[in-house]
């Protein structure tokens, strides 16, 4: 059965990721004037529980990632966007190209 130490540390778990977070809203509030910023978010999931007998006893929580927030409809059309600005520079590469080809001299037979 778990004792003193085992619920102090399921509170420092606790004051630990709560203290993660905090750094990625204070990252979030000083990048807020920064353009292309994309806002974070920290992801929080509680540890594995430990079992005695018919109880089961929590282990505390625990910071697992921190993600970028986006959007991800905005995000694919800007690679279609993109795509479609490649494609275009490569079809006016060519024809410029051979445009040359196309140049009447102004002589006429």
């Amino acid at each position: 059965m778990p004792g003193l130490n085992a619920s102090l540390n399921i509170g420092l778990s606790g004051l630990q990721a709560s203290q993660a977070a905090l750094n990625v809203v204070g990252h979030n509030i000083a990048n807020v004037n920064t353009p292309n910023y994309s806002r974070q978010r920290a992801v929080l999931s509680n540890n594995d529980s430990q079992s005695f007998g018919n109880l089961q006893y929590g282990q505390g929580v625990n910071l697992n990632n921190i993600m970028g927030v986006r959007d991800r409809f905005l995000e694919m059309q800007i690679t279609q966007a993109t795509s479609r600005r490649s494609g275009a520079e490569a079809r006016y590469s060519t024809l410029e190209g051979i445009s040359p080809s196309f140049i009447e001299t102004g002589v006429y037979s």
